[in-house]
């Protein structure tokens, strides 16, 4: 459980700042022919995203940090979408920030999950070990 906590965590971290990085790219309007690969490491920054939701709140992170990564995911992976149909004119450069923004949250949110989760709640019990006064 401990490995996929820290492979999830790594994986928010590193593919939201990739992330940026192609935000950057396209706002700019440089790079637009890898969209699609955006698309795929998008959509795996949000299920890394949803993994370390779940395994901090069984690990006891708070409530609000729990829904928060939830929300942002939803809303990142929507924004993602449906981009480009959304405010297709000049003010399309609102929805980009947005998503910008949701991505970094994103980093934010998984970084207070690591924070706020009881890393000893993280470990499976040891089967071989019996019980304490049980022998």
């Amino acid at each position: 459980m401990k490995t996929v906590y820290l492979a999830s965590q790594w994986l928010v971290w590193v593919l939201g700042a990739v992330e940026a990085a192609f935000g950057v790219m396209f706002w700019t309007g440089h790079g637009l022919s890898v969209y699609k690969p955006a698309l795929l490491i998008g959509a795996v920054f949000v299920l890394s995203l949803w993994l370390l939701t779940a395994i901090c709140a069984r690990a006891g992170a708070s409530t609000g940090v729990v829904t928060a990564g939830l929300v942002c995911g939803v809303f990142f992976a929507g924004l993602g979408l449906f981009q480009w149909n959304t405010l297709p004119d000049t003010p399309h450069w609102i929805v980009r920030a947005v998503h910008a923004l949701l991505a970094l949250g994103g980093i934010g949110v998984g970084s207070e999950l690591v924070a706020s989760a009881n890393p000893r709640k993280l470990e499976w019990p040891d089967q071989r070990t019996p019980p304490v006064g049980a022998q």
